[in-house]
Formats: structure tokens, sequence, C-alpha cells
């Protein structure tokens, strides 16, 4: 449920997921900190690269989410 409300959707990918909870609770913190959490690369530019990566693979529902979140959390 908490997923759902983090993206106002619950997407395949999280559908699947949530057969294995333990799984998806460690894949969300992972999510969690990469983009949020202490580390040596600013907020700005993990984003970046989360989209170019998301537009590398040609998934614009990915691209579009991320760059939604990062106005969003400015």
């Amino acid at each position: 449920m908490d997923i759902f409300l983090q993206n106002n959707c619950l997407e395949h990918v999280f559908q699947v997921m949530s057969y294995h909870p333990k799984y998806l609770e460690c894949f969300m913190r992972m999510q969690q900190y990469l983009m949020y959490g202490d580390g040596p690369l600013p907020f700005s530019y993990r984003h970046y690269i989360a989209i170019m990566v998301s537009e590398d693979a040609s998934c614009l529902n990915c691209c579009l989410k991320i760059i939604v979140g990062y106005i969003i959390s400015k």
C-alpha cells in the first residue's frame, strides 16, 4: 500500500514484487537510499543520471516519473 501512495499507481514491477514482500521492502529501501539518501553525488546529478538511463532504455514512463519526482521534491 505504501508503494501505491508513493507512486500514485501500482506499476507491474511492484505488483510482481508484492508476491515477495521481503524483497520488495529491500528494493524500496535501496531505491530510496540511492535517490534521496546521503551519498557522494548531489541530488540533481542522481536524477539527471536516472533520466538519461531511462531515456536510453526508451522508457518514457520511467523518464517522466523521475522528472516529476525531481520537480516535486525540490
